[in-house]
């Protein structure tokens, strides 16, 4: 885990959101947003790869 998202996991805020306490949370990497997101293409796999955790934890209910 890289030292923002740790900062980001450990505040008290991020703790207190509801869909955090759920489990309602899909990470994706700095790096894959970073590369990502800078085309029309990139962001629409940036968005296929979320879309595939999601359905992942619908189908086998467990997170990758």
């Amino acid at each position: 885990m890289e030292n923002s998202e740790k900062k980001l996991s450990d505040s008290k805020v991020w703790k207190i959101l509801e869909e955090v306490q759920k489990g309602n949370v899909y990470k994706i990497s700095n790096v894959d947003n970073y590369n990502y997101s800078y085309t029309a293409i990139g962001r629409m796999q940036l968005l296929d790869k979320l879309g595939n955790q999601i359905v992942q934890v619908q189908v086998h209910g467990q997170k990758q």
